[in-house]
């Protein structure tokens, strides 16, 4: 028995050496060199056009919201603490600095000053939340996935840095200095 050089296994005493044999060195060699599929196969990747490349406008439309809309809860959140310490409803402790609010004892007037305000505030979120919805789809879908990815992260941080920065503006503008 004579090997071939395309044989994947040696050959053993077991194999029997007829050519009919499906183990046989003869089949295992012709099936080595069977030609490969040609470039026309329906399995070839390279039959696939490419997909069409997905527009980033979402993301950048969840974004733009995020950031139009933290910097509108900034104002907002501002001119509710100012409508508050100007109706009289907050007030600065001159001497301990500590921010003095009786909600209990507040009247008519001093609750629909800062009504106005909060009522915005509310607006803002709620069109916030859909900004930062937005930016979650253009993520999830890659129509803009850096945009949208930004617009997530800032969705999340500017409603705390609008509230933060816009009491920090508010209470120093009222200390007793």
């Amino acid at each position: 028995m004579t090997e071939s050089p395309y044989t994947p296994y040696p050959p053993s005493d077991s194999m029997s050496t007829d050519s009919g044999s499906p183990t046989s060195p003869a089949t295992v060699a012709d099936a080595a060199i069977a030609p490969y599929p040609s470039m026309n196969s329906p399995y070839d990747p390279m039959a696939y056009p490419e997909p069409p490349k997905k527009s980033s406008t979402l993301g950048i439309i969840g974004l733009a919201l995020v950031i139009v809309l933290g910097i509108l809860l900034f104002i907002a959140v501002l001119s509710m603490y100012k409508a508050a310490f100007t109706s009289g409803l907050m007030a600065i402790d001159p001497y301990t600095y500590e921010v003095i609010s009786d909600m209990n004892s507040a009247t008519d007037a001093q609750m629909s000053a800062i009504m106005g305000p909060a009522m915005l505030i509310l607006l803002i979120g709620i069109a916030g939340l859909s900004g930062f919805i937005i930016s979650i789809v253009a993520t999830a879908t890659g129509r803009g996935r850096a945009f949208g990815i930004v617009g997530i992260v800032l969705g999340v941080i500017a409603p705390i840095v609008a509230f933060i920065a816009a009491a920090t503006v508010a209470v120093t503008q009222y200390l007793p200095i």
